[in-house]
């Protein structure tokens, strides 16, 4: 008897997670559904708005973002798609959050390059001109804004620029693994390796020369 009372309970365990696993299979289309759709709708809104509600949700993640803005749709989207197929996507979720720090770093270097001079970035004032500027499409917002004034005010333009530019390329690499340092190492082979070949060149065309003339002397 004790042993056909566990069978039962183990049949009846087994055919409750038969019925949960559509559910919960269909509750994970629907929400991937939904995630990509809102990924489209915000690079509408973002790239073409088109009303009243779509200009005030670009307004405002410009005026977060300054010129960033256009990179947080793109992100979101392949963020959806990605976790819609779900192939390595629970692998690769940090690359989400990286890329999520670069448009933040993006935008910082691009309040640094706009020529705008440090400010208190806690004062009101500080914040509405960080937030007009984004949303007309200069500098980078609140966020941009503020982070670069920090390091601005605290390290200095330069100083903070070399930061930024830093972190910037430290999450390029982790994100695409790509590597400057080798990059720029075979420019510089490239470079050495043509400069040779006209070097070459060179002197084979001065011996032709040298040939050719040579018996028109004499």
């Amino acid at each position: 008897m004790a042993t056909a009372k566990k069978k039962l309970k183990k049949t009846a365990k087994t055919a409750k997670k038969t019925k949960k696993a559509p559910e919960v299979g269909m509750k994970k289309e629907l929400s991937s559904l939904i995630y990509i759709a809102a990924g489209l709708l915000l690079c509408v809104f973002i790239f073409a708005p088109g009303g009243v509600v779509s200009q005030w949700i670009q307004d405002f993640f410009k005026g977060l973002f300054g010129l960033s803005a256009y990179l947080v749709p793109l992100l979101f989207l392949a963020f959806s798609i990605h976790r819609a197929i779900g192939r390595g996507f629970d692998e690769h979720k940090n690359k989400y959050i990286q890329g999520a720090l670069l448009i933040i770093s993006f935008a910082s270097l691009f309040h640094l390059f706009g020529g705008y001079s440090a400010v208190n970035p806690v004062l009101p004032s500080s914040i509405t001109g960080y937030w007009q500027n984004g949303t007309y499409g200069f500098g980078g917002g609140v966020i941009g804004g503020i982070l670069c004034d920090v390091f601005a005010n605290t390290l200095g333009r330069v100083a903070a620029g070399i930061i930024l530019v830093t972190v910037c390329l430290i999450l390029i690499m982790i994100l695409t693994k790509w590597s400057p340092l080798k990059a720029l190492l075979r420019v510089l082979v490239r470079c050495f390796m043509g400069v040779k070949a006209a070097k070459q060149v060179a002197i084979d065309e001065i011996k032709e020369t040298a040939e050719t003339s040579a018996p028109n002397a004499r």
